[in-house]
């Protein structure tokens, strides 16, 4: 039960997250719906808009909320092949599933972690309009979105090896329940 509870405390970090990436959401909307309007009204545009999304609000948007995404049980979706197989190998097809993600990502948050540290020692950054803008802000959002989706995968695969059936999420609540996201 010690895990449950950190892994409790743990989806308080991934609601977080969710947060941080709707509200990316909502200030891309913003942004874009001004880009248009004084487009329209004005006959200008916001200088840099392309690049400012493209750096700053789409990193935004998509890393904070990995982990929050992977909890809820979407991917992976092995709805097809899993029903059809015995109890025992469903279980060994989980686990290997969730440990080759597990490997994977730990690889991508390596290979982000060396390009994020390269960006900020650089302090690498983008044209938008005639500014100059640091890139690095938002690049240190790409290792932080593996690194909870990897202690998210971490959490699966301990708790599978406590369970009779090895499921993809961890439901605090029964223990093990796939396919029902946690909400916010």
């Amino acid at each position: 039960m010690n895990m449950l509870n950190s892994y409790r405390k743990f989806q308080t970090i991934e609601r977080i997250g969710a947060i941080i990436s709707g509200i990316g959401v909502f200030v891309l909307m913003l942004f874009i719906v001004g880009d248009v309007l004084l487009r329209n009204v004005v006959g200008i545009s916001i200088p840099g808009n392309f690049e400012i999304v493209q750096n700053y609000l789409l990193p935004v948007i998509v890393f904070p909320a990995l982990a929050w995404v992977s909890a809820s049980g979407v991917m992976p979706n092995m709805d097809l092949l899993l029903p059809r197989l015995s109890d025992g190998a469903r279980n060994r097809t989980v686990m290997v599933i969730v440990g080759v993600e597990i490997v994977v990502i730990a690889i991508v948050l390596v290979a982000t972690t060396g390009f994020a540290i390269w960006n900020l020692a650089a302090g690498s950054s983008f044209l938008a309009g005639i500014s100059l803008l640091p890139q690095w802000p938002a690049q240190l959002l790409v290792p932080l979105g593996f690194l909870l989706l990897l202690i998210e995968l971490c959490f699966v695969f301990a708790v599978n090896l406590q369970r009779d059936r090895a499921e993809f999420t961890v439901d605090v609540a029964e223990g093990a329940v796939e396919g029902e996201p946690s909400g916010l």
